[in-house]
């Protein structure tokens, strides 16, 4: 790019918000590891002569990013495409997808590329530009335009590979129940650090608040921690109604997600807000304690108020095995204040001496809980843990201690 193309794209990025400034440079690094990797394989096995590094600084690789979304807009202004039209991608199936465009679904076909890649290239609330169907013909999906956020897992039939659950919401719900299944923690742990990572808020929805009684009661004391770290916890029945109005005021002119174990009631929850919606309700099993996948695929509803709402297939685990270590330390913001006083700086808050965050969560500073939940996380990580123990038997003395009276 020449100098009045990148002081253009500078000041693009200066106009984003912390956030998106923040999702573009994850993107940024991604995009030139991915080109890294790609280079070491094309040169494996040839005999080349050592050559310096060059220089190949992230801000230049989100800048490119920003180009190339300049472009796809730009592309839309084009006269040879005055057929195509911009929509929101409302369901996808085998090799098609349904766009909400003009206010009017539209059923699009996906071309072989786009349908064998569909699990992460495409997703309910993707926008796209598409170019509709004559008369009952299908229309065709041109391209997915550049996202906002996003909410993946890792792939279970293809590793190394994600799966997008939902793209460009502004709020993901992760519904939880008070019982029938219980209430399980470690999924909203889960969950939180997979949202954050694509850039969405989360919101924490306590389902079937209905049921509470004296024996069970004391599972609420188990959200304490999350709303001691500023995560928006809401308590509601979407059999008596209780709570629905608090939700309505959170989903608010918003794109938002229901997500959660199968059988917490999500298709319930989708019923009370819209009850047009008519989504299938499950019957919980009294055996397992499990509910049963109704929602069979993800769909977008629209609610009054200005919600578009995506209800979500159940699940019954959400692994974060595509994560590093450091991605994990990242999405616990309580740890950044006292991290500062670690004795070393590459400290992971696991087994160092001198560590200032396991000694604030001893101290009750920040919940224990979620200490606990962050030392979990990493032990059920399959990728190598970025040093957290060392093949070499290195000791914490080796990440480098801090100077604090150099400079």
């Amino acid at each position: 790019m020449n100098p009045h193309q990148r002081r253009q794209l500078e000041a693009k990025f200066e106009q984003l918000s912390r956030s998106e400034q923040a999702r573009l440079l994850r993107e940024a690094r991604e995009r030139r590891r991915e080109a890294q990797q790609s280079k070491k394989r094309s040169e494996r096995g040839l005999d080349l002569p050592p050559s310096r590094r060059k220089a190949d600084p992230i801000r230049d690789w989100a800048l490119k990013i920003l180009a190339e979304r300049a472009e796809t807009l730009d592309s839309t202004d084009d006269p040879r495409a005055v057929e195509r039209k911009s929509g929101t991608v409302v369901r996808v199936g085998r090799r098609r997808c349904t766009v909400l465009a003009d206010g009017e679904p539209t059923e699009c076909l996906l071309s072989p590329e786009q349908a064998a890649a569909q699990h992460e290239e495409l997703a309910v609330g993707d926008e796209v530009l598409i170019e509709p169907g004559s008369g009952q013909a299908p229309g065709r999906l041109v391209r997915v335009l550049p996202r906002r956020t996003e909410l993946s897992r890792p792939d279970p039939r293809r590793p190394g590979r994600r799966r997008v659950i939902v793209a460009n919401v502004d709020i993901v719900v992760i519904v939880v129940s008070v019982e029938s299944p219980p209430l399980h923690p470690r999924l909203i742990d889960r969950y939180l650090i997979a949202v954050q990572r694509g850039g969405a808020e989360p919101v924490v929805c306590v389902n079937k608040i209905d049921r509470l009684n004296a024996h069970n009661r004391s599972v609420l004391k188990l959200l304490e921690p999350y709303r001691r770290v500023g995560v928006r916890v809401v308590e509601v029945s979407a059999e008596s109604g209780k709570g629905l109005d608090e939700l309505r005021r959170i989903l608010h002119n918003t794109t938002c997600a229901l997500v959660g174990h199968s059988g917490v009631g999500k298709s319930s929850l989708v019923n009370a807000l819209d009850p047009q919606a008519r989504a299938r309700v499950g019957i919980v099993s009294k055996s397992s304690k499990r509910g049963r996948h109704t929602t069979v695929q993800s769909t977008l509803h629209l609610i009054d108020g200005g919600i578009r709402l995506i209800d979500t297939p159940g699940v019954r685990s959400f692994s974060l095995d595509d994560m590093s270590a450091e991605e994990v330390r990242s999405a616990f913001a309580e740890f950044d204040e006292p991290a500062l006083s670690c004795r070393y700086r590459n400290c992971t808050h696991t087994h160092e001496p001198g560590c200032a965050v396991r000694a604030a969560a001893e101290a009750d500073e920040i919940p224990m809980e979620r200490y606990r939940t962050y030392l979990r996380i990493l032990q059920d990580l399959t990728l190598p843990a970025d040093g957290l123990t060392p093949a070499d038997g290195s000791t914490p003395g080796d990440l480098g201690a801090r100077d604090d009276s150099a400079g």
